[in-house]
């Protein structure tokens, strides 16, 4: 039987940790990428959206953009951050890392 879609909120995070949204898309042979970090209140700190040129399948798209946001935490010094994007498989594969992280072997 499918699961029925449950509603999404936005959680606050944890005082004193920054919370980076990452995402990725791709269209027409590009891949389009934002990286919007947000603090407790869910003021906008920052980020990075872009195209590139080349077209990834959604898992490289998404890996691509997650390193981007570990790319923008550390050039801002952040001690603790939370990440949130929605590619389940990645999501899976780092929570059972310890039985399969090949895919990120290029």
């Amino acid at each position: 039987m499918p699961m029925s879609p449950r509603p999404q909120k936005r959680e606050k995070p944890p005082i004193k940790i920054i919370k980076i949204n990452v995402d990725a898309t791709t269209v027409d042979n590009k891949t389009g990428i934002g990286v919007i970090p947000r603090d407790i209140d869910g003021f906008v700190l920052g980020g990075n959206v872009g195209v590139k040129g080349e077209h990834m399948c959604v898992e490289w798209a998404e890996l691509s953009v997650l390193i981007e946001g570990t790319n923008w935490d550390r050039s801002h010094n952040y001690n603790k951050v939370i990440f949130e994007f929605n590619c389940a498989s990645l999501v899976n594969r780092f929570r059972k890392h310890q039985e399969d992280i090949t895919i990120l072997d290029h």
